[in-house]
């Protein structure tokens, strides 16, 4: 029964942990998953065994006493073995393992004070006869992880999802502050009771007040965090795909001016539809070759054939909402910069110029809303700037930067417009600002095109 008792609490305690901190890299070990889990089986396995017989091994009424300290430090010596298969078979980034193993670990203390404190309101000791693992501990530690471990099955599947999303070192290591925090209050509270003369029941029960109000800060900080980047990934994605339909739009641009070089021999064919008297003939070519130049784009902006398309399908959409795009660009064909990051940079700058015009039409006797675009590269840097008339008293500050106005991200859309534009310019080592001023909202975008400029991917 004894040796029961201790290996159903040592496996309570360490194989939730140990399939937790696996569970978010599924898709990154450098061995197979089957052997990745087997090896911390071993672990177990091989501690387990130990563990049991440190805990019912007979002792000698002097060294009785350090029964529990020999067990501990079994235990100790498994999280140091499982820590070392945990970095031997996952493949990823030092502070997205370090992350892990802090909120893993700061589980395990939530889990173990709350049923510290379960069995001391329970009058329950946590020692009896001299071995460890009262039958009640067992069954209040089984409770809590039937409970809450199907909770943090979902949250380490969430964060496998992050992991594989954002590989960004200084996020992971800001990241790991928090859980970090936790661990140290459940420190902390191991020595409180010496240092202010406190009872270990009165710290217990404050510490798992403590442990769970911070927890649940920690869910619900990573909860945004998750959702933010989720819809960073679908606007990323939505972006991805309106600049490949750009850049087919250009292609197809392309192929039409080139077939405007074909005009002379199309007039020589009308002549020779007529010649031969063949009127019918004629009058279906020319509808035929008046199809393809309604096709033909109106304007030509510079000679990039990306910002050509996005101009023309915005002229479109401004002109939709009743306003005007008024345009200054100048531009070689090849800016130095990534199709899909000029699309996000550009559509998120014009979406955003259309929406304010479409919230200020018709609104008093203002004029038609005019957007000026702005839009040029000078040596290594690629300037572009747009303003458009704003409502004012609508404009919400978030920070140094505003709030999204649109009716999607009042219920649940993304509003990430502004973030985006931000997060390009600085990955090409350039500025970014936005202001109102005299009842305009302007942003300008400046970018840095060097070669070892390291631009940001999708």
């Amino acid at each position: 029964m004894i040796a029961l008792r201790c290996i159903a609490g040592f496996l309570l305690q360490m194989l939730p942990c140990a399939a937790l901190c696996l569970i978010p890299f599924a898709r990154r070990f450098t061995v197979s998953a089957r052997r990745a889990y087997a090896l911390a089986g071993s672990v177990l396995l091989v501690f387990g065994v130990v563990f049991v017989v440190a805990g019912v091994m007979p002792l000698d009424a002097s060294v009785r006493a350090y029964r529990a300290f020999i067990a501990n430090v079994v235990f100790m010596a498994a999280l140091v073995a499982l820590c070392g298969v945990y970095v031997r078979v996952v493949r990823a980034r030092m502070f997205q393992k370090v992350f892990v193993l802090l909120v893993v670990a700061s589980y395990g203390c939530l889990a173990m004070y709350i049923t510290d404190t379960a069995n001391r309101l329970l009058n329950s000791t946590y020692m009896v006869d001299d071995y460890m693992y009262k039958l009640p501990t067992l069954v209040v530690l089984s409770v809590v992880t039937a409970v809450s471990f199907p909770f943090m099955v979902l949250l380490m599947r969430n964060l496998g999802r992050l992991i594989d999303r954002v590989e960004d070192d200084d996020l992971w290591k800001t990241m790991c502050f928090p859980p970090a925090g936790l661990l140290a209050v459940a420190l902390l509270g191991s020595w409180m009771p010496l240092n202010l003369n406190m009872s270990y029941q009165t710290v217990n029960e404050l510490l798992c007040v403590a442990l769970i109000a911070l927890g649940l800060v920690f869910a619900w900080w990573f909860a945004r965090l998750l959702s933010r980047m989720d819809r960073e990934v679908a606007e990323r994605e939505r972006l991805a795909a309106e600049a490949r339909g750009y850049r087919r739009l250009a292609q197809n641009a392309d192929e039409l001016r080139r077939m405007r070089h074909d005009v002379g021999h199309q007039l020589q064919v009308i002549d020779a539809y007529l010649d031969r008297g063949d009127a019918e003939g004629a009058r279906r070519y020319i509808g035929k070759a008046a199809e393809e130049v309604a096709l033909l784009p109106g304007v030509m902006y510079c000679r990039n054939p990306l910002v050509n398309a996005i101009l023309a399908d915005y002229d479109g959409r401004a002109r939709a909402a009743g306003a005007v795009l008024a345009c200054e660009v100048s531009a070689p064909e090849n800016v130095g910069v990534g199709d899909v990051d000029l699309c996000r940079l550009l559509a998120n700058m014009l979406d955003n110029a259309v929406a304010g015009c479409r919230a200020v039409a018709g609104v008093g006797d203002a004029a038609e809303p005019v957007i000026r675009f702005t839009f040029r590269q000078e040596g290594e840097f690629l300037f572009s700037a747009c303003d458009n008339p704003c409502s004012e008293a609508s404009l919400r500050r978030r920070g140094a930067r505003f709030a999204s106005t649109k009716p999607d991200a009042r219920h649940g859309g993304h509003g990430l417009g502004l973030s985006i534009m931000a997060d390009i310019a600085e990955a090409y080592q350039g500025g970014f600002e936005c202001e109102v001023r005299d009842g305009r909202f302007w942003v300008r975008a400046n970018l840095c095109i060097r070669k070892e400029t390291d631009p940001c991917t999708v």
